[in-house]
């Protein structure tokens, strides 16, 4: 009997036409997750450059945008992507024939501003994504996912892509996602100018929601890229890794699971890759040129902080082999503004979310100047909007570290709340028994006396004062199992602590559900049914 075997097919794609100068562009199709063995050509890759001249390749990458495409206020805004998009066309303007210019981000490309509601606030009568469609115009080649790319559900995930992604999205450890086969791509081959470039998307683990695909995966990228490196590097002149899986898993400035760029330069052959281009733990590598300590077995990391404040640069030459001549980051705030760019683009989004920020919810009168008065209402209205949607749940729970910042008495606007919830997670059920809560308890009023950013405020179902959830004595309800509503990220950054107290209960380590529930958007929904926020 024959044994299984593993293909990846090679087609053809169409490349971004505002991207490199006379690309052509190469897609993988298949399993990257397994063992590969063998590439079908269903189509023909370009003969290699033959030139024997040296060639210069710059790259310029962005990662963690988190939507700041343009810093919007209700009166105004002030240009930010355009910065970048500048930079990157007036290198494009060079038609050297022995160099070529490539633009790439490591992902979390919307998520985190206003922005964010022109893909998911289902009351627009046309929705898009904002980031997608101005990374296509500013001629972006490509980019790998981020894991807050999923908050909004694979299938709104899909249809942007399609309408929107004029450009490669790669992912070569997600799995069982049928929404988007043929949507993302494990690597891709862009040809310029006869050199080939290989990249590989990879993807973590962590803070990621798909609440609307069970059967979704996303494997370890360590064995993955093993796998796809090796199968890619003799059919490529140049070879980047695209991740979206942190610096290292010492990092504390994100969730971090399975690998971080540093392990996975580790676990490759030393030089099976020339760069691993990063995101997620908003890192700023190589600012002041090359850091020697980011070069991990003979392969070059870089990472362009966050939110648009960087730029990173590379620039490798090819003469035959590959070196890295300079690694870079610029300050975009530094940066000239190109104002057709600003113009065409940019302002008819800006004036789109204009109108969103300006939106007035209603009234919120506080007599109580403590934020965790606020967090008793959010906690409160999320019980509410649960058991609204059909949700059992016992009581609500908020961290002080969802809260942004706290609202003064007045008007609400849409622009308030959004700075108080900034990020779009879900809402999360918890299943905790009564002697676990007791302890949880315990483990929230310590926090609470270290003003610690994990403290929580509860819902009035649970009465802390007499140790009561709904008007019962909690020490007769040890043996229940109650149904605790609360952030998709509660509780998630939560080492140093945990670390110091061994008798807590950490959430993440519970049984949990997410719900078809985003936080921010029910919270709205609450203060317009209620026009507003009673007296607190």
């Amino acid at each position: 009997m024959a044994l299984a075997t593993n293909a990846l097919h090679l087609i053809r794609g169409a490349p971004n036409p505002n991207g490199a100068r006379d690309a052509e562009l190469f897609l993988f199709v298949g399993d990257a997750t397994s063992p590969i063995d063998e590439i079908i050509f269903d189509a023909e890759l370009p003969t290699r450059r033959t030139d024997t001249r040296e060639f210069h390749l710059r790259i310029f990458h962005v990662n963690d945008l988190h939507g700041r495409l343009a810093r919007v206020t209700a009166c105004d805004h002030a240009p930010i992507f355009s910065r970048i998009v500048a930079r990157v066309r007036a290198a494009r303007r060079d038609d050297d024939p022995n160099s070529a210019t490539l633009f790439l981000s490591a992902g979390d490309d919307l998520v985190g501003t206003v922005f964010e509601e022109l893909l998911c606030n289902e009351a627009l009568p046309q929705r898009f994504n904002p980031a997608y469609r101005l990374l296509a115009f500013a001629g972006l080649d490509a980019a790998t996912l981020g894991n807050h790319e999923f908050d909004a559900g694979t299938r709104l995930l899909a249809d942007s892509i399609r309408a929107d992604a004029h450009f490669a999205i790669l992912c070569a450890n997600l799995t069982h996602c049928a929404r988007l086969d043929r949507v993302i791509f494990p690597a891709a081959i862009l040809v310029v100018q006869g050199v080939r470039v290989g990249i590989v998307g990879l993807t973590t683990s962590a803070e990621v929601i798909h609440r609307d695909d069970p059967n979704f995966s996303i494997a370890h990228p360590i064995p993955v890229a093993q796998n796809l490196i090796a199968a890619l590097r003799p059919l490529c002149d140049v070879v980047i890794a695209l991740t979206h899986l942190g610096h290292s898993l010492s990092a504390t400035t994100a969730i971090m699971r399975d690998a971080g760029d540093v392990e996975l330069a580790r676990n490759l052959p030393a030089g099976a890759c020339d760069l691993i281009i990063g995101g997620h733990t908003h890192v700023a590598l190589n600012a002041c040129g090359l850091d020697a300590g980011n070069v991990v077995n003979d392969i070059v990391l870089a990472q362009a902080g966050a939110r648009g404040e960087w730029l990173g640069e590379i620039d490798l030459v090819l003469n035959p082999r590959v070196t890295i001549a300079n690694v870079a980051l610029r300050a975009v705030n530094e940066l000239p503004v190109d104002d057709a760019f600003e113009s065409d683009h940019v302002q008819p989004l800006a004036h789109q979310v204009r109108a969103l920020l300006t939106e007035e919810l209603g009234r919120i009168e506080k007599n109580d100047a403590r934020k965790s008065a606020l967090g008793i209402v959010i906690a409160d209205a999320i019980v509410e909007r649960c058991r609204r949607a059909g949700y059992r749940v016992d009581f609500a729970l908020i961290e002080n570290a969802t809260m942004a910042c706290d609202l003064e008495s007045g008007i609400i606007t849409f622009e308030d709340w959004f700075a108080v919830m900034p990020y779009a997670d879900v809402v999360r059920l918890y299943e905790m028994r009564g002697d676990q809560l007791q302890m949880f308890l315990a483990d929230n009023a310590r926090r609470i006396a270290c003003d610690d950013p994990g403290a929580a405020h509860f819902s009035c179902e649970l009465d802390i004062a007499n140790a009561r959830v709904n008007d019962v004595p909690l020490d007769q309800q040890r043996a229940r199992v109650f149904i605790i509503a609360g952030s998709s990220f509660a509780r998630q950054r939560d080492e140093q602590w945990q670390a110091a107290h061994r008798d807590l209960i950490a959430l993440p380590s519970l049984t949990w559900r997410d719900t078809a529930l985003r936080l921010r958007d029910e919270l709205v929904a609450y203060i317009r049914a209620h026009h507003g926020i009673t007296k607190i």
